[in-house]
């Protein structure tokens, strides 16, 4: 889970999932209504959320290779 490879596919998808959570709160509001705060924590915490998500699915797949192994 420590690799180079994990956190830059990890941060991929938190990147990506940031600019849809934000896509998301711009289509449903005008330009000229945006409350920016609102717009930045919204994505802010579905980054996180990605985040914190591949740390728990890379534990889990790490804990069932081990116990299929026998270890």
């Amino acid at each position: 889970m420590w690799t180079w490879t994990f956190w830059a596919d990890t941060l991929e998808r938190a990147v990506y999932t940031f600019a849809e959570a934000m896509l998301g709160y711009l289509a449903v509001n005008s330009l000229a209504d945006v409350d920016w705060l609102n717009a930045l924590s919204v994505s802010g915490v579905a980054f996180l959320v990605t985040v914190f998500k591949c740390i728990i699915v890379k534990a889990v797949a790490d804990g069932k290779a081990k116990r299929d192994e026998g270890i």
